[in-house]
């Protein structure tokens, strides 16, 4: 069937394209060939392959050395002399040992295509414009100069080589996720066996090579990498908030204590001033009362013992006074009545260990707040006094105490149902009497009145007022 072929052919004395192209595939080698046809593409200096066409398709010769490269430009008419040899391949190619040119042309211009329909095979033999993205670039020890590039779009791959004289000189890599475009020839088998690499595209030189897009900077890698840069940066910003409030609540700490350790010590100091001042003005006082009294006593005894008595019953009564405050400041000392949270149960705790069969009404509508424990103090001492001098002078029975804020104004009133008594005629300190004495200099401390109503019979109200300083919600 081949020597019918060749036959048939020899006796037209020219081959067609796809004549020749049949010949090689049929791996016949020494057939003598004339090929007219037009040049695909100029001849790449290095690179001896180059295509002729014509109306039957499309064919690969392998050049000689002595063919000049101007006959071989795109576009040129030529007749083409050679013969089939065996080469590097297992099968037969196309030596073309001449050439002459017919007429001059115009360069064709390649047809673009896809990466799928350059695997179909429809373009095999041809020079095209093959499109694609680059997904690897590398090089052969065994074909020095050549760079070969890995394509790929969403459905296929292939494979593509362009020769560079210097490619140690030039770095390909950026060329990875780039979008090109490669001109160049479709051999359908380049290299054979010895490369591996089937159909693939060559081109004649790095010019060939078209850059359509660049790969975008916003990679998957790279977003990965903010990704996780993100992450550190929460973490690390999650850390130093987590230091930062230990480092707060500790500080926190350290400042409460701090401030603990002062009230404390104000308030060490503050009960310490208290009691001196509790001291100073009634026991010592008291105290300085009772020396006078008695130095009189001494200048009498002998000489008019009736005028000493007087003194001396003063003295006596002064001293039960002193005996009474000091056994006050001594129960102070371990009355937690400061501590309550609430004045009618403060004022209850003072009082009840002083009555017996007395009933007893509290309605102190004052928050406990609202003064400090140097004005609680001072009241709960004024109470307590008013409402020992009922029971002992006037046997109440029954004791009412009220308290009240009327604007920025405290008023205190003690109530009982004794049998009264005539404040213009009450017993003075001369007298050895100092409970309503004492209450008038404790309520003038506090820049407040003291009013007491009484009549025989009728009981005893006694109502004190005073001033709360609004400028700090009414804390005296």
């Amino acid at each position: 069937m081949c020597s019918y072929l060749l036959f048939a052919i020899a006796s037209t004395g020219v081959f067609t394209t796809s004549d020749l192209s049949r010949v090689i595939k049929a791996g016949e080698t020494d057939v003598p060939f004339t090929i007219e046809g037009t040049v695909q593409h100029d001849c790449w200096t290095g690179y001896n392959y180059f295509a002729i066409a014509d109306s039957n398709g499309t064919v690969i010769l392998n050049r000689k050395t002595k063919i000049p490269h101007n006959d071989l430009r795109a576009g040129n008419r030529v007749l083409a002399f050679g013969v089939t040899v065996k080469g590097e391949r297992r099968f037969a190619c196309a030596d073309c040992t001449n050439v002459e040119v017919i007429c001059s042309g115009k360069a064709p211009s390649p047809q673009t295509v896809c990466i799928s329909d350059f695997n179909s095979g429809a373009f095999d033999a041809r020079y095209i414009r093959l499109i694609g993205t680059v997904r690897g670039v590398f090089r052969d020890e065994r074909s020095k100069g050549f760079i070969y590039l890995a394509l790929a779009d969403t459905m296929d791959a292939a494979y593509a080589a362009f020769q560079d004289k210097d490619p140690e000189s030039s770095d390909y890599s950026a060329l990875i996720g780039c979008e090109i475009a490669i001109t160049g020839l479709c051999n359908p088998d380049e290299g054979g066996a010895r490369h591996h690499f089937g159909r693939m595209l060559i081109a004649g030189s790095p010019s060939h090579v078209e850059i359509l897009r660049r790969r975008p900077w916003w990679t998957p890698a790279r977003f990965l990498t903010v990704i996780i840069a993100l992450i550190l940066a929460l973490v690390t910003v999650v850390a130093w908030n987590l230091c930062l409030r230990i480092q707060v609540e500790r500080r926190s700490r350290e400042l409460l204590n701090e401030h603990r350790a002062h009230v404390e010590s104000d308030l060490k100091v503050e009960e310490r001033t208290r009691l001196a001042v509790e001291l100073h003005d009634t026991i010592a006082q008291n105290l300085t009362g009772v020396m006078l009294e008695l130095n009189t006593v001494e200048q009498f005894i002998e000489d008019t013992p009736s005028e000493a008595r007087p003194h001396l019953s003063l003295a006596l009564m002064t001293l039960d006074s002193c005996r009474r405050d000091l056994r006050n400041c001594i129960w102070d000392l371990h009355s937690q009545a400061l501590e309550e949270g609430d004045m009618n149960d403060a004022i209850r705790r003072t009082i009840e260990p002083h009555i017996d069969n007395v009933a007893l009404s509290i309605r102190f509508n004052v928050p406990r707040n609202l003064f400090t424990d140097n004005t609680a103090h001072a009241l709960l001492r004024i109470i307590r006094e008013l409402v020992l001098n009922a029971i002992r002078h006037g046997c109440a029975k029954t004791i009412k105490i009220a308290g009240a804020r009327e604007c920025d104004r405290l008023l205190l009133s003690v109530q009982d149902d004794g049998c009264g008594f005539n404040p213009d005629l009450a017993p003075g300190v001369t007298s050895g009497h100092f409970g309503l004495q004492g209450i008038r200099e404790r309520i003038k401390k506090l820049n407040g009145t003291v009013e007491i109503s009484s009549s025989s019979q009728n009981g005893t109200k006694v109502t004190i007022g005073f001033d709360l300083p609004p400028a700090d919600g009414g804390k005296a």
